[in-house]
């Protein structure tokens, strides 16, 4: 799925929100719709990101016809994001507009498998994954004013912008085009040994 950006839409234009197209699940096994959302700015532990290209998985499938019980609609889903980044917030500083990414799964950092560096294991990882909201349990993206629910595995990339949350970055040395089809099998296999979470930096050519 290639994604491209809203025309006009700049991070800069507007303090607190800008205008995005995404793909949202109106209701449970209801079609994708194509829809002009609010994003809001990212805080200051997030990046924003425009979304490039993102893969399509059977996950995202499954979340549209409601197999996580945990799950809020309207929803956006997409979990396996690449892109370019556009604004980071006040904390970040190991990633800067322009920078190439590929966008990981969420984990908490505080469980005791997080700790022992098991974050594949997290024990608050489904609410972070398909529970809609950010960390902090706010909605980053709106319509007209009503929350449409997003953060899924906490960046919810079948939109032209998503929010992603800065814990760890790790270099990826293949083309983030065709890294993100293996992100969902990476999070539980290599993700584990690279004890990474969030937007790993490209370090590669784009074509």
């Amino acid at each position: 799925m290639t994604v491209e950006g809203d025309a006009g839409a700049k991070p800069g234009d507007a303090p607190h929100a800008m205008k995005i197209t995404a793909a949202v699940v109106p209701a449970r096994s209801q079609p994708f719709e194509i829809q002009q959302l609010d994003l809001a700015a990212p805080l200051a532990d997030e990046v924003l990101v425009r979304i490039v290209a993102s893969g399509l998985c059977h996950t995202d499938l499954h979340a549209r016809d409601g197999y996580f019980p945990n799950l809020p609609y309207p929803i956006v889903c997409g979990h396996e994001g690449a892109g370019i980044v556009e604004e980071v917030g006040a904390a970040v500083t190991d990633l800067a507009a322009g920078d190439p990414v590929v966008i990981s799964f969420p984990y908490c950092g505080e469980c005791e498998p997080c700790q022992a560096g098991r974050i594949s294991y997290c024990t608050n990882a489904r609410g972070l994954k398909s529970g809609g909201r950010r960390a902090d349990g706010s909605t980053p993206m709106s319509r007209d004013g009503a929350p449409v629910y997003s953060c899924f595995f906490q960046q919810s990339s079948f939109a032209t912008f998503a929010l992603e949350l800065i814990r760890f970055q790790q270099p990826v040395i293949v083309p983030y085009l065709y890294w993100m089809f293996l992100i969902c099998n990476s999070d539980y296999f290599p993700g584990s040994y690279w004890s990474a979470r969030a937007c790993y930096r490209f370090t590669g050519t784009i074509s």
